[in-house]
């Protein structure tokens, strides 16, 4: 074979290999290109589920620590009324004894001034000033842990306000006769000491 035949034959070769060989090449080339980038894609999505996990397992974590502080919140809240309402029943009857026991032994006009009975309705007022003070606590205890006021809450606040509200008129009536009864005796003292001087 001739030399040409031959250059001409090994560059047949060269450019039907490089015709060939480059577009595989490059597939190649491209394909590996891509498989990197979708593993590189897969690591960024396991990234962001792990990170999104892991916000959901903190959000979780601070639901759970909201709702045992509610929970021991309420619990606190459920004691104190029971005592609040042991006391005010203790208020109540002693506030019955005491007005039995006047109305037995002094009668109607005795009543007016009797400062037992008044120191009572005092306690009963203070009872239920901490009452309505307890009632707002627990309502605004809900707001802050993110619930809604209790319609229950709402009607112990109503209740207290209004008794607190018929107490304060009472007293404040007792308070006015206590001066009427008060002035009547002075002038019944000054009647009977007038009396004597005759």
């Amino acid at each position: 074979m001739d030399n040409t035949v031959v250059i001409a034959l090994v560059s047949s070769i060269g450019v039907i290999s490089v015709g060939i060989g480059a577009p595989a090449l490059l597939a190649y080339l491209t394909g590996k290109q891509r498989r990197e980038e979708k593993l590189e894609d897969y690591a960024r999505q396991d990234l962001v589920a792990e990170r999104a996990e892991k916000a959901a397992r903190n959000a979780e974590a601070v639901a759970k620590a909201a709702a045992v502080k509610a929970e021991q919140a309420a619990r606190q809240a459920a004691v104190a009324a029971a005592k609040l309402l042991a006391s005010n029943a203790d208020i109540a009857v002693t506030s019955a004894v005491a007005a039995k026991a006047t109305l037995d032994q002094l009668g109607v006009i005795h009543t007016l001034v009797n400062s037992t009975l008044t120191a009572s309705m005092e306690g009963e007022r203070f009872g239920a000033i901490r009452e309505l003070a307890l009632a707002k606590r627990l309502e605004a205890l809900a707001v802050v842990n993110g619930l809604e006021p209790d319609p229950e809450t709402a009607g112990l606040i109503v209740a207290a306000e209004v008794r607190l509200a018929e107490l304060e008129a009472q007293l404040a009536e007792r308070q006015g006769q206590t001066k009427v009864a008060e002035e009547q005796i002075r002038q019944a003292g000054d009647s009977l000491s007038t009396m004597g001087h005759d």
